[in-house]
């Protein structure tokens, strides 16, 4: 049976052992000569009945469902072209908040305090996730979902990081972790299922990039090249364009905002186009892009 928090060294003075002082205890699940690390928010009920990360329906999302003949296929890490059970496992919060509310959500002040929660928090960091980081020499850490990048990393936005390498400051330089949606986003929204799988099979070696995310009208007047790869963005309740972006060699790109005096010089861009390059450009970004340019798509035969 696994332990309760008030039976797991490490524990004593949580205000979440305090508080749910019988609630099951999650600890990390390392494999033997693993040097890769997954590492997710919170244990479900599955996971907290068990005492194992990733043993749910978040787990079966990633690691494959077991079959009649008792071998597990499928799953996001094979998809990747990873075997799965190289992989170690460990949640940033050792223990499951109620309903699964985190304690740092807003939703969790039902039950624990702002104040509560951050000490939690860090002092399941201190005695439980910290000392697993430092156990091994890891090659990598896949960090799934806001709050285990949070953790690891101190940044947020998974949906501004996922797929970028980054430092774990409690590992020094290296591993680098790679964040990306956790496996409950998927179960809700399938088409990132092929992102996920990028960003797991994403190579930790950094490329020579360039971005420029806040280009003066200067910089896009001097953009003449004409040839040129490009993308939009757009908001997903509306479909408006809010970012075109441009790219004329390797590793060099530029983020355009959709207004204002920039829709002048995109027009001027794409009318002087003589080559372009966009992924379901045809389909999607050039029939929603050009009418707002005043433009009309002929393509070459």
């Amino acid at each position: 049976m696994p332990k309760t928090v008030a039976e797991t060294p490490g524990c004593e003075n949580c205000p979440m052992q305090r508080l749910f002082p019988q609630n099951n205890f999650v600890p990390a699940f390392l494999v033997e000569n693993s040097t890769r690390l997954c590492v997710g928010e919170a244990p479900g009920e599955n996971e907290q009945t068990q005492g194992e990360p990733f043993v749910g329906s978040s787990g079966n999302w990633l690691f494959g469902r077991e079959g009649e003949n008792g071998k597990k296929s499928g799953g996001l890490y094979r998809a990747a072209g990873i075997d799965p059970a190289t992989i170690s496992k460990l949640n940033v919060l050792g223990c499951r908040p109620p309903d699964n509310n985190f304690p740092t959500d807003a939703s969790a002040r039902a039950y624990i305090s702002k104040e509560e929660a951050e000490a939690s928090l860090a002092q399941c960091w201190r005695s439980h996730v910290e000392p697993v980081l430092k156990s091994r020499n890891w090659s990598r850490i896949d960090c799934f979902g806001d709050k285990a990048l949070t953790a690891l990393t101190g940044q947020s936005g998974i949906m501004r990081w996922r797929g970028s390498p980054l430092a774990v400051p409690a590992c020094g330089p290296e591993p680098l972790t790679v964040p990306t949606l956790h496996p409950s986003y998927i179960a809700r929204d399938q088409s990132m299922l092929p992102a996920v799988v990028s960003d797991l099979a994403k190579s930790l070696a950094l490329a020579p990039e360039h971005y420029n995310v806040q280009p003066t009208l200067d910089d896009v007047r001097a953009f003449t090249a004409t040839e040129f790869s490009f993308d939009i963005e757009c908001t997903r309740d509306t479909g408006k364009i809010t970012m075109v972006g441009l790219s004329e060699k390797p590793f060099y790109a530029m983020c355009v905002p959709f207004s204002g005096a920039y829709i002048a010089e995109l027009k001027r861009i794409f009318e002087n186009a003589e080559v372009l390059y966009c992924q379901n450009g045809i389909a999607f970004d050039i029939p929603r892009l050009f009418p707002h340019l005043g433009l009309e798509w002929r393509p070459s035969t």
